[in-house]
C-alpha cells in the first residue's frame, strides 16, 4: 500500500509517499516568506535573558557572523538534534559567535542549563522575542540554523534538525557549508 501525505513543517511543504519499509520526497516548496540569502534581519534582537532581565544581542558586536539557533525547549526535533548542534558548535567553534533563540519562555531556562556545558562557546541565550522581531526573522519549524552576517544579512537557512529527513539541513549539507564533519547517525 502507498500514502502520499502533504507534510508542513513551519513554511515549508513537502510532499512523501510512504510505502512499507521506506518513504520519498516527491516534491518541496518553499514559502516566499522564508528567509533566503541575502535577507536582511533586525540588527538587534531583544528579549529576555538567563536572569529574567531585558537582553539584546546586535549581530556584528564581535567582529564575525553569528549562527542563530532558533529552539523550541519541547520539541523532540530540537532534543534529538542537541548532540548534532554541539558538534557543529565545537568544530565550527571560534569562526562564529552563537546565539541560542526561543520565540517561547515556556522551559527555555531549564533547557539552557541543561545544553550549556555541551555549548562552551555560546555568547548568550535570548527567550521570549517579541512577535515583530519573530515576524521580521521569518522564524519556521525548529530547530532552525540561521547564519547572519555583521550586517544583519542572512548567509544560510537551514530549516529542521540535521539528519537524512530533513527538510533542508541534511548532515552532507552541513558538513559542506561549515566545513565540519557531524557524528552520523545510528542505523543510517
Amino acid at each position: 500500500m502507498r500514502v502520499v501525505l502533504l507534510v508542513f513543517v513551519g513554511l515549508v511543504s513537502t510532499l512523501v509517499a510512504v510505502s512499507p519499509g521506506k518513504s520519498r520526497v516527491l516534491a518541496q516548496s518553499r514559502s516566499k516568506w522564508t528567509l533566503a540569502e541575502g535577507d536582511s534581519v533586525p540588527s538587534v534582537i531583544l528579549g529576555r535573558g538567563r536572569d529574567g532581565k531585558p537582553a539584546s544581542f546586535a549581530f556584528g558586536s564581535q567582529g564575525k557572523p553569528t549562527v542563530v539557533y532558533v529552539i523550541s525547549p519541547f520539541s523532540p526535533f530540537v532534543t534529538a538534534n542537541e548532540n548534532r548542534f554541539a558538534s557543529l558548535m565545537q568544530q565550527a567553534g571560534k569562526k562564529f559567535s552563537w546565539l541560542l533563540l526561543s520565540p517561547s519562555e515556556n522551559r527555555f531556562d531549564a533547557y539552557f542549563d541543561k545544553v550549556r556545558p555541551t555549548l562552551p562557546l555560546l555568547s548568550m541565550g535570548i527567550a521570549g522575542i517579541p512577535p515583530d522581531v519573530k515576524a521580521a526573522m521569518m522564524l519556521g519549524g525548529y530547530p532552525q540554523t540561521l547564519v547572519i552576517d555583521s550586517n544583519s544579512r542572512v548567509l544560510k537557512n537551514f530549516m529542521g534538525a540535521y539528519d537524512l529527513d530533513s527538510i533542508s539541513a541534511k548532515p552532507h549539507e552541513i558538513n559542506r557549508y561549515f566545513g565540519i564533519k557531524l557524528p552520523s547517525e545510528a542505523g543510517r
